[in-house]
């Protein structure tokens, strides 16, 4: 019993012992199959390796040989020729033979052959791939790689004089500053009822680097559209006018202040429009033309105050005589293409031209108008009062009297300009129209001229500046257009070149409407024989008189 027990603890070792070692040789066959597979992997590495190389080398190898065994060829049969030369010929023939079979042989054969293949095979191995980097130091030799901003770093380095790589030590560039700018931006402007904002911003990038809030004006109404009650003027310089705040809807009342608006004038040329305007603006949905409100149309009506002082008498043009203020129609906003005068006031001497006759110093007078018999007669002229100023401009009228016995100062100039067709029911029927004009010229309430013609043209071009023109329709009506881009300058100063003296030069109360005669014009005036002499300070150690001539009328 114990034999039988100890044999069979000799047969379990034996067991463990055996499946020990199989376990063993598994392990080992296990690691093989890993390091055949490495083997494998790395022999296919050095394979690749080679063939790469091996292809590389056998492109620029195969043209060498090539090029190499055209040399070997040619020594070959060079030397041949050589020996039989030198068997069939005396000693100084051999050298000549010699030299014309090898040195052609050689040039020909070796050199274009043996060239290109030095080029793709040398070159490509010069460059620098561990060049050994030269480079001259100092400040002034860094190159910026990278621009630093506001905010990033950027990076300089020496560049290779041979390669052009930049250096391995590069030098880091700290980030600028923000560079503010000289001033905040408004962003936003404040209200009465809402804050405003303020910006300031870098003048190197452009970012934002400060805001700061703007508080609300209480005071900082805004008015779109005022309603004005009562215009300042020279005679009332106290207006007023009301609207409502478009912010907070407060109802607003202002009062308007008259501010003078004075031109200096000095050696420059100058050129001054008090007022323009196109007829089709001034008119607005009235007509000049015969309607069944007004059967005899209405009238373009201008009116202003202008300031005679003596410094007008440095106003000469280039010509050596005065300017003028003219009343004139004119095809472009400039005044000056296109224009036909009205009414033209000198400003400071008497003068009879082709142009008009202004019979006293600082006078007026109407321009010309077109007849059949003569293209360029006057308008018959009526001079009602004009001798009631002898002197407004201050010239010597020749008679001894002095410059200071003279009307200096401001006087209201009021123009009415009326047109209409005298046989409108011909033209009905298909006739031309024949038109009658008339106008009238006031000085501070008084009529001066009273002119009228069948035409109204004047200048070169003989052309004519109508308010309206009518033709037939064709059924028994007429058709109306009105001239509406034709623009009206009120009160136009050409003032091409003076002398040294500078001129002071200012209109006032300026306006261009329509209306029903002279009754609707905006300021009825009348003439103050015995005026209270005033001036007032245009610049420092400077002043004009400011004297009036004029009053309202009851």
């Amino acid at each position: 019993m114990k034999l039988q027990t100890t044999t069979r603890a000799g047969s379990l070792r034996d067991d463990r012992e055996k499946r020990s070692v199989r376990a063993n040789r598994i392990e080992k066959e296990k690691s093989l199959r890993k390091l055949s597979v490495i083997l494998a992997l790395v022999l296919c590495a050095v394979l690749c390796v080679f063939c790469f190389a091996s292809c590389g080398k056998k492109s620029g190898t195969e043209q060498t040989t090539a090029n190499e065994t055209t040399p070997a060829a040619t020594e070959a049969k060079t030397e041949a020729a050589t020996e039989a030369k030198t068997e069939a010929a005396t000693e100084p023939a051999t050298v000549p033979a010699t030299e014309k079979s090898t040195e052609p042989a050689t040039d020909a054969a070796t050199e274009p052959a043996t060239e290109p293949a030095t080029d793709k095979a040398t070159e490509p191995a010069t460059v620098p791939t561990g060049c050994v980097h030269e480079w001259d130091e100092g400040e002034e030799n860094y190159v910026v790689d990278e621009e630093p901003d506001c905010f990033n770093e950027g990076s300089k380095s020496f560049h290779c004089k041979l390669c052009g790589k930049p250096v391995p030590e590069t030098v880091v560039i700290l980030p600028k500053k923000h560079v503010p700018e000289k001033e905040y931006e408004i962003e936003t402007e404040p209200t009465c009822c809402t804050d405003g904002l303020k910006i300031l911003y870098c003048a190197e990038c452009g970012d934002p680097i400060e805001e700061v809030l703007i508080e609300a004006d209480p005071d900082a109404h805004k008015v779109d559209n005022w309603e004005v009650s009562k215009q300042p003027t020279l005679l009332d310089p106290t207006g007023h006018r009301s609207g409502v705040c478009k912010y907070c809807e407060e109802p607003l009342e202002e009062e308007l202040t008259f501010k003078h608006n004075v031109q200096v004038f000095t050696t420059s040329s100058g050129k001054y429009s008090a007022g323009h305007a196109t007829l089709g603006e001034i008119r607005g949905d009235e007509h000049f033309y015969a309607t069944d409100d007004h059967i005899n149309g209405l009238d373009l009506l201008v009116e202003y105050s202008f300031l005679w002082n003596d410094t007008l008498l440095n106003l000469y043009n280039i010509n050596g005589t005065m300017p003028a203020v003219d009343t004139r129609f004119a095809t472009t906003e400039s005044g000056s293409t296109g224009n036909m005068g009205i009414v033209r006031l000198e400003l400071a001497e008497n003068t009879t031209s082709q142009w008009c006759i202004c019979k006293y110093a600082g006078g007026f007078t109407a321009y010309g108008t077109s007849e059949p018999d003569n293209p360029y007669p006057r308008f018959e002229e009526t001079v009602m009062d004009a001798t009631a100023y002898p002197n407004i401009g201050g010239a010597n009228l020749g008679d001894g009297q002095p410059l200071g016995d003279t009307q200096w100062g401001w006087h209201r100039v009021s123009i009415r300009f009326h047109e209409e067709v005298t046989n409108i029911d011909e033209v009905k029927e298909g006739a031309a129209a024949t038109y009658y004009i008339q106008l009238w010229v006031y000085i501070d309430g008084d009529l001066v001229i009273h002119t009228s013609g069948t035409d109204h043209r004047w200048g070169g071009d003989g052309s004519d500046r109508k308010l309206y023109s009518v033709k037939s329709d064709e059924e028994g009506g007429v058709i109306y257009t009105e001239n509406d881009n034709l623009y009206l300058h009120g009160a136009f100063l050409d003032s091409r070149k003076m002398n040294s003296d500078v001129g002071y030069f200012e209109i006032a109360d300026y306006s261009a409407k329509i209306g029903d005669g002279k009754d609707d014009f905006v300021q009825q005036v009348r003439k103050v024989q015995n005026p209270t002499l005033t001036t007032f300070e245009v610049e420092e150690g400077v002043s004009l008189p400011s004297t009036m001539w004029y009053e309202l009328a009851d």
